[in-house]
């Protein structure tokens, strides 16, 4: 006998087994359960292509991590493992990083109008 129910966000399968050779007579089936969560979600990753540097020339790899990106303007590492150029354009519209922007724009013509 096999009882399933399934919700939007993961999928429960419980599977009775009974074994009608029990050594202790009892009558209680067994259940393994298995679980699986965010069902039909991807089961890949997106790795930096540095191609995208053509487009966002502020960005470069992470030495250590295939699936994240080093924002020069912001001095920080972002994934980009879910959603690839997606999760760059995201950052790149992110207030902080407009706002880093500014800043290094500000730094930048203070610089220039040194004697």
């Amino acid at each position: 006998m096999s009882d399933s129910t399934s919700d939007s966000d993961d999928t429960t399968t419980t599977t009775y087994l009974s074994d009608s050779n029990d050594l202790d007579g009892s009558s209680n089936p067994k259940k393994a359960k298995v679980t699986r969560k965010n069902h039909g979600a991807a089961v890949f990753r997106t790795k930096f292509n540095p191609q995208w540097r053509e487009k966002f020339p502020f960005i470069d790899t992470v030495s250590d991590d295939i699936y994240s990106f080093y924002c020069n303007i912001c001095k920080r590492s972002v994934k980009c493992s879910h959603m690839g150029i997606t999760d760059v354009e995201r950052h790149a519209g992110n207030r902080m990083h407009i706002a880093n922007v500014k800043a290094a724009r500000g730094q930048l013509s203070a610089y220039n109008q040194l004697p």
